[in-house]
This record gives C-alpha cells, structure tokens and sequence, in this order.
C-alpha cells in the first residue's frame, strides 16, 4: 500500500496528471495479529524424533531440516538466512549475515548449542560455497509441517522458532544488544516480538553435545 500511495502522490503532486489524491480516502487495514506462538520441550523433542535427530550422522533432507529447527531456536535468525548461511559466514562462535531483510549485514553470536549443532551438520562439507542447510523453503516447511503432524503438535510454523529463540535471549540480553543480534532497527518491533509469559527451558539433552559424542 505504501508503494502504491507514493506512486498515485507523485502522479498528483509531482506530474499534475490527476486533480485529485484518491488515496487520501483510503483507509489501512488493521495490523494482523502477531504470532505468539512458544514452542515447548516436549514439542521440541517429539518434532526432533520425527526429523530423525536421533541418528548418528544428519544427513538426509528431513535430518537438515531438523538441525535448521533446532539452530533457528538458538540463533534468533530469519528462517531465510539460515537456508543462506555458507561454511565460510561460520567462524568460530559467530556466522555472518552478509545480507538481510533489511539489507544490513550483522555479525550473530551463537550459543554453545548452535554451534555444535553446526559442526554436526558440516562435518563433511569442506567448500567455503557450501550451504550447510542445504534444503530450499518449499521442501523445508513441507517436510516441517508433516513432522509437526506426525508428532501431534498443534498450531506450530518454523517462523515461530524466531519468536521462540529471542523470547529467550531477551532474558540474557539488554534490548539493543538484543536488536543487534536480531537485526532490528525498530524497538518496539522487538519488544512486541518478545513473550513475558512462559518459562524458558532449553533444548533436551538428549538432542545436544553429550548425546551427539
């Protein structure tokens, strides 16, 4: 709509082809309603069983999937930069964000868990090129909603993993430290992302380092 109301305000003001502003008589639509959805422990380990996490090595499409839903709980990163992330943004206990939604670079700091669920995945993969979630969007949230079925959770999306993650470093972090890792530029945005309800809990050690070696 904001597009569409500077185009017909330039053909107003700017090249006189129409008299009158229609757009002035334009009413925006409400905001949705944000997505306050957690995602819980026991969700998370059902979803984890059903993607296969318990395996020795990730290797399959639905095992990648699984280690993207675990890393995007701990990373607080957009569902897209994640799938984006390449070995060489990776170093040590940061990845880089070259290009965003808001087209600002930022360097993540990940947590111990994120990390290792990344050593996991990259074991094997040596090009700087390589994208250790190598899955595209389709195939992630079609293999994502049938897990999420199959372990009987109820009203869950990947995107709300992001909500999920900065709830719980917004209990570890001060809110612009919190804007920096998330990479938003409106603080209300964040604070209207972030739920005060709920206990933080972290992933299930069975799906962590000790379970993994």
């Amino acid at each position: 709509m904001n597009l569409l109301k500077h185009v017909v305000v330039t053909a107003t003001e700017d090249w006189e082809l129409i008299r009158e502003n229609p757009m002035g008589r334009v009413k925006r639509p409400a905001p949705g309603r944000r997505r306050t959805r957690r995602v819980y422990p026991d969700e998370i380990e059902k979803i984890s069983a059903q993607l296969d996490l318990d395996a020795e090595t990730w290797t399959t499409e639905r095992q990648i999937v699984g280690a993207a839903f675990l890393f995007a709980i701990e990373a607080a990163m957009r569902s897209g930069e994640i799938l984006a992330i390449r070995n060489r943004d990776v170093a040590g206990m940061t990845v880089h964000v070259p290009a965003s939604k808001n087209d600002h670079p930022r360097d993540v700091p990940m947590t111990h868990w994120a990390v290792e669920i990344l050593e996991k995945i990259r074991r094997e993969q040596i090009a700087p090129e390589r994208h250790p979630f190598a899955i595209d969007a389709a195939s992630r949230d079609s293999l994502f909603r049938l897990a999420v079925k199959r372990a009987g959770v109820a009203d869950l999306h990947f995107h709300d993993t992001r909500h999920e993650a900065i709830t719980r470093l917004a209990k570890r972090l001060e809110i612009l430290d919190l804007a920096r890792v998330t990479g938003h530029k409106n603080l209300n945005e964040l604070l209207a992302t972030v739920s005060f309800r709920g206990v933080w809990a972290p992933i299930p050690a069975v799906f962590c380092t000790a379970h993994w070696r």
